[in-house]
């Protein structure tokens, strides 16, 4: 079944451009392998993502990314079986946010509601 894995993230170290680059660049052949789609944010402290795919290749592919030395305090904020993709032509797409974006992060506490969710 789809599902739609959502989780945010604090970088344990500074990370440049070319860091997230090579981030995404390592990924893209397992994403495509397995038909993994999603969104990758950076602010240059925190990391937002959105994976899309068949729950059994979500589920591994979070386990996975929760053993990341770059990032702690994961917060998984929706995990969700879903009708469709939202990011269905992203193996993964990344957008680096800049302090002049003037773009705020979600607050932990805050509930995802999605009519597409099944």
């Amino acid at each position: 079944m789809l599902r739609q894995l959502v989780y945010r993230s604090r970088a344990t170290q500074k990370m440049s451009e070319p860091d997230i680059d090579k981030i995404v660049a390592d990924s893209e052949p397992f994403n495509q392998a397995n038909d993994v789609t999603g969104l990758l944010l950076f602010d240059g402290e925190f990391f937002f993502q959105v994976l899309e795919g068949e729950g059994d290749v979500i589920h591994g592919l979070f386990e996975h990314i929760k053993t990341d030395p770059r990032h702690t305090n994961i917060v998984k904020v929706l995990d969700s079986a879903c009708a469709k993709r939202d990011f269905g032509k992203w193996n993964l797409r990344t957008l680096i946010l800049k302090p002049e974006s003037q773009c705020y992060w979600l607050p932990s506490d805050l509930t995802v509601r999605r009519d597409s969710r099944v």
